[in-house]
């Protein structure tokens, strides 16, 4: 009797202990969350700077770099060099860009902003190579930028008389040519021009067309690239009255008709020598006019011969050019 009861006591002790292993504890204590680590701002603004830079927005990456510079003051002024290279790496893939796209006046820009900052002889190098690639490219550029450059030309030859100061000016001109010619503009000054009673407007209009731009010089003769340009073109056209009718009525009112012709005078300068090779003045046909018996006072005060004939001038340029050259060779 007694085993059975020490038996069932120890049933009894084994079946409370599993009970109590399954019940929820009382007053157990809750977990506290760590706090997660704050991440450095300095290493937080490297990173972004490098993610702007693979997605090519060096200007915002400029951007965060230079609010580095002023908002951790403490560490700009002990990593100068390395944010001056890390700027000078941004400035220079944005150069690259820019050269990739054909913006090529851009791109030195940029070659220029990281060529000023104290870099690496690598790094140095690197812009110095990418200044080089782009002004072979800009030289021979017929586009928006080598345009720019032909236009900053012919502000400087043209209307300054001085020799360009652009380098690429004649840069890539093959030994044993001699070049092109640009074509100075003066559309501006003939628009400006004040124009007499009774001239024809239509006929003035082809009179100016005739001179403005490069549109009447053949292709071959005409720069296109910074750097074939070596002469400029400057034709300046005028009319000249060869004689005059003129009139009277009987209550002592006078009136005259001009007839008049056009004058072109042409002079090509050398933009390297600074010099003028050639200049002819070209008169167009004398007008086949007889003064009409009468006329009406103060009206058709003007008749004209025909055009200057362009292919005379480009006649004569073309042989200007060649005699030139073979004294120059």
């Amino acid at each position: 009797m007694k085993k059975r009861f020490v038996l069932f006591s120890i049933l009894m002790l084994v079946c409370l202990g599993l009970a109590g292993c399954q019940a929820s504890p009382i007053n157990s204590p809750t977990p506290i969350p760590t706090a997660a680590p704050t991440e450095d701002p300095v290493t937080v603004a490297l990173e972004r700077i490098s993610q702007l830079e693979t997605q090519k927005d060096f200007e915002g990456a400029l951007t965060i770099l230079a609010d580095l510079r002023s908002e951790h003051p403490d560490y700009a002024g002990s990593h100068e060099a390395e944010l001056d290279n890390r700027a000078a790496e941004l400035y220079l893939g944005w150069g690259d860009n820019q050269r990739a796209s054909a913006h090529y006046l851009a791109a030195l820009e940029k070659y220029g902003q990281a060529s000023g900052l104290t870099v690496t002889s690598s790094l140095s190098t690197q812009i110095d190579q990418g200044i080089g690639q782009t002004n072979n490219l800009l030289a021979e550029d017929s586009g928006e930028d080598g345009k720019a450059l032909l236009d900053a030309a012919m502000a400087e030859a043209c209307y300054q008389e001085i020799i360009p100061t652009n380098p690429l000016i004649g840069s890539t001109i093959p030994d044993g040519e001699l070049g092109r010619i640009l074509v100075c503009d003066y559309t501006e000054a003939y628009e400006s021009m004040p124009m007499a009673p009774g001239l024809d407007p239509q006929l003035v209009q082809s009179m100016l067309a005739a001179q403005a731009g490069i549109n009447w010089l053949p292709d071959d003769l005409v720069a296109t690239t910074p750097g074939g340009v070596r002469f400029t073109l400057s034709r300046l056209d005028t009319f000249d009255t060869v004689r005059t009718c003129d009139y009277a009525n009987d209550q002592g009112k006078t009136d005259a008709i001009g007839v008049m012709r056009q004058q072109s005078m042409v002079m090509i300068w050398d933009m390297q020598a600074a010099e003028i090779i050639a200049e002819r003045t070209f008169d167009g046909a004398n007008p086949s006019y007889q003064c009409p018996q009468t006329k009406i006072f103060n009206e058709n005060n003007f008749t004209f011969g025909q055009l200057v004939d362009n292919e005379k001038i480009i006649a004569w340029v073309r042989q200007v050019i060649s005699d030139y050259s073979s004294n120059n060779q």
